[in-house]
């Protein structure tokens, strides 16, 4: 759960902008922050699937060896 609620998107949008708006920030790095943004919001969802389906595949073999 915790890589689901690390995609925050349009927290690095918002960022972005003010500081494009102050001029604190460059175009390229603004470009790049939203870039990995959205990457995260690619990735990390299938990331938490694949662990919790790794999760629940090896609880449920502890559970069959138990009652085996």
């Amino acid at each position: 759960m915790v890589f689901l609620s690390a995609t925050s998107l349009p927290l690095l949008v918002a960022v972005s902008q003010i500081g494009l708006a102050n001029g604190t920030m460059l175009p390229e790095n603004a470009a790049a922050l939203v870039g990995a943004g959205v990457l995260s919001v690619l990735v990390y969802p299938a990331v938490a699937r694949a662990i919790r389906g790794s999760q629940q595949a090896s609880t449920g073999s502890q559970a069959r060896h138990v009652h085996d």
